[in-house]
């Protein structure tokens, strides 16, 4: 292989690395959201008294039936991207060992030859 297919598969690699680490940081931002959401729905389930909503800086009083609700769209939508995410992160994660393998065989045969 030559010099610049190699170049080529270096800056792939680490395009695709940057790439899952953006992933990694939203998954991660995504999976607080989650978790801070059930928490939420959990509190508000036990809670007998008036809920509010932070709206902003502002906190406005809700109908608890609504906030249920609201947290459990909002759990769902988080469910839905995160599974995207994953997906996209194992697509990611083959594209870069398909590369990786490419590259390692290109080399092993480029110092055979030498």
């Amino acid at each position: 292989m030559k010099e610049k297919n190699i170049q080529e598969d270096i800056s792939q690699l680490q395009g695709i690395e940057q790439n899952l680490r953006g992933i990694e940081m939203q998954k991660q931002n995504m999976q607080m959201q989650l978790l801070e959401s059930e928490n939420s729905i959990k509190e508000l389930k036990d809670y007998s008294g008036k809920p509010f909503r932070i709206i902003g800086p502002v906190m406005i009083e809700s109908n608890k039936d609504e906030l249920v609700k609201d947290l459990g769209d909002k759990i769902e939508l988080l469910k839905i991207r995160l599974e995207s995410m994953e997906k996209q992160e194992k697509s990611f994660r083959q594209q870069f060992e398909d590369i990786q393998a490419k590259l390692i065989a290109s080399m092993n045969h480029s110092q055979k030859n030498n």
